[in-house]
């Protein structure tokens, strides 16, 4: 039996006030029953509401009843845009032009997911169309350390086939480095309805970047070939995720950029397929990324009260990071590349459910 609560949250309780600004919520729909819901506060997914495979409307994304909520220090990140870079950012530095920018270090004596504001305390400007949301945002030169200044717009489109697409685009004055995921933590069996461990995953990828004891990439690729990686063949995400492999000693579980190509162009690619055990609901995942991120939720530890009452209890959701190569800035065997005007960012992820 799939969650029974997939109700829409309420716009009115949702809006407060933050730093002047008003944080609103806005919704739309397709005529098949699918429903996402949005808040301008870190341009993110709320609600994300598809029919099961008997068609009851179920809530497939973690997420909270108020803006407020989304301010809490235990887990900023639910449902977010995460920038200007995704990920760890070594040392909280990196060069460019002969030119040491230092970060904010939020992670220890790392950079993670832009440092303590980034984008996903961001309040962005909204554009509400019939299928469709436009968010934009004007990133400070400097800001958390990084040179700009950016415009970041963020496309999210709610097709009849039951797709969202999101589309980011980045265009900065200076020499900078871009990498933009979505956030979106899934249970497909409905959020806060049991762990995501009984999930198939397929991963159409043969290889992962390997992490060191602090969580940062170590510029090493391990093939997934007889290892607890190897989701080509599709399986139970929790089949092997407690064996006794270092990569996830270090991670405390999933935690591991799965390698699609290493260059930089706009090729969609088909690169997961995630099917709830109990809802029969089955998402995949297209991106022009270089990679998706697999997170298993291995923080998550009941802190957080969610939409329908209910904790983020230990892997009780699963994050699909489409992304390019984490600290590729500071890793000379990752691809590389600057942004400015002239080299725009631009990446595009589809959502597919069926």
């Amino acid at each position: 039996m799939t969650n029974s609560q997939a109700n829409l949250v309420d716009a009115e309780a949702f809006r407060f006030t933050h730093e002047n600004q008003s944080i609103e919520l806005y919704t739309i729909s397709n005529s098949n029953g699918m429903t996402v819901q949005f808040t301008n506060l870190g341009a993110r997914i709320v609600n994300l509401i598809v029919p099961d495979s008997k068609n009851n409307p179920t809530d497939v994304v973690v997420g909270m009843k108020t803006g407020e909520e989304y301010l809490s220090k235990d887990e900023p990140y639910y449902g977010t845009i995460i920038g200007p870079f995704t990920g760890r950012i070594s040392n909280a530095q990196f060069k460019i032009n002969d030119k040491t920018y230092q970060l904010d270090k939020n992670n220890g004596e790392n950079t993670l997911h832009g440092g303590h504001k980034g984008l996903h305390f961001a309040i962005w400007s909204t554009f509400l169309e019939e299928n469709k949301i436009i968010f934009r945002y004007q990133y400070p030169h400097l800001q958390e350390g990084f040179p700009g200044p950016i415009h970041f717009e963020v496309h999210y489109t709610l097709t009849e086939n039951n797709e969202l697409i999101l589309e980011y685009f980045g265009n900065s004055e200076n020499d900078t480095i871009i990498n933009l995921t979505n956030h979106s933590y899934f249970n497909l069996n409905g959020a806060g309805n049991g762990t995501i461990l009984e999930h198939d995953l397929q991963i159409n990828s043969s290889q992962i970047t390997t992490l060191n004891t602090d969580y940062l990439p170590s510029g090493n690729f391990l093939a997934v070939e007889n290892s607890p990686f190897d989701f080509r063949s599709s399986k139970k995400v929790g089949e092997s995720i407690n064996d006794n492999h270092e990569q996830l000693i270090f991670g405390k579980g999933y935690d591991h950029f799965y390698v699609l190509k290493q260059t930089f162009d706009e090729t969609l690619n088909h690169v997961i397929t995630l099917k709830g055990n109990l809802s029969g609901i089955e998402l995949n995942v297209y991106t022009t990324a270089q990679g998706v991120l697999l997170y298993t939720g291995n923080f998550m530890s009941d802190k957080i009260t969610l939409k329908n009452g209910t904790t983020d209890g230990f892997r009780t959701a699963l994050c699909l990071e489409t992304q390019n190569f984490s600290d590729s800035i500071n890793q000379p065997n990752f691809p590389q590349k600057l942004y400015n005007s002239e080299e725009k960012y631009y990446s595009k992820t589809v959502f597919e459910f069926r």
